[in-house]
């Protein structure tokens, strides 16, 4: 569904499927991507990864290497799980993984307080109460 909403730029089916959930699309997105990256990785083109990954970063309004560096362990180990079946796109993607600069710059949604404490957003938090930045 993410896919398709991205293709069409319309995440309103999404909020309002999560909404009916009692979640919010955004922590929706944070908690769980982990198995939407796996999914991308598996069972979509390059292009279509990016495209879904922007229309994230774009909805959330979310860096999206902020988002990729909440939870690597979680995301190294669903992309594990395909490695028999996906070998050329989970290594391709472990190779990405290793380029993602700590150091970059949220362009929006973080303030500088936050960006220090290498946190997201102070209104993002996933289970638990743990903000995605600090899972």
């Amino acid at each position: 569904m993410t896919t398709q909403a991205s293709i069409e730029a319309k995440p309103v089916l999404l909020q309002e499927l999560a909404a009916s959930c009692g979640h919010g699309l955004r922590d929706i997105w944070i908690d769980h991507f982990q198995h939407i990256l796996a999914h991308l990785v598996f069972h979509h083109t390059k292009k279509e990864q990016e495209g879904v990954l922007k229309f994230i970063a774009a909805t959330t309004d979310i860096h999206i290497q902020y988002i990729r560096r909440c939870s690597v362990q979680n995301q190294v180990n669903e992309l594990v799980l395909g490695l028999h079946e996906h070998r050329g796109g989970v290594l391709q993607e472990f190779s990405h993984m290793k380029t993602i600069d700590p150091s970059v710059e949220q362009q929006s949604g973080v303030s500088s307080r936050h960006r220090e404490g290498n946190q997201v957003d102070e209104g993002v938090t996933g289970k638990g109460g743990r903000t995605a930045g600090n899972s």
